[in-house]
């Protein structure tokens, strides 16, 4: 009863004419999931969301950040529940030449797992709610 969804809404057609370049690819999860990349003035981003390790030597090659969970300490819970460890998150980095890794959805991470992860991949970032990265 309010009218035409005219009167409420305004449709508009979405443009691809963007300042920037987007791409997304599923995740590995056992609800769906997907990850993320921006590219923008020169910059690449990627941006996982849960997800078991996956190869992402193409969709995240060299990208200047990649934002990856390193939910699980176990390998195997990690399969199971769809997560990634930090040791496997480091690999994926590794192995799509990234710049910078940047744990996020982690545990508390002792010291000896964060220097395990970065004999694989030595730019680990560990940032706190609010930082800025640049």
């Amino acid at each position: 009863g309010i009218g035409s969804v005219n009167d409420v809404l305004e449709i508009r057609s979405l443009s691809r004419d963007y300042p920037f370049k987007f791409d997304y690819i599923e995740g590995r999860h056992p609800k769906k999931d997907y990850i993320y990349k921006i590219e923008m003035d020169g910059k690449k981003i990627v941006y996982t969301g849960d997800t078991s390790k996956m190869d992402l030597s193409e969709f995240a090659n060299r990208a200047d950040f990649l934002f990856h969970e390193a939910a699980e300490l176990d390998d195997e819970r990690a399969d199971k529940y769809g997560h990634t460890t930090p040791e496997q998150a480091a690999e994926v980095a590794r192995d799509a030449d990234v710049k910078n890794l940047v744990f996020v959805h982690r545990p508390a991470i002792d010291q000896e797992t964060i220097m395990r992860a970065r004999k694989i991949f030595p730019n680990i970032l560990l940032p706190t709610d609010l930082d800025i990265l640049e």
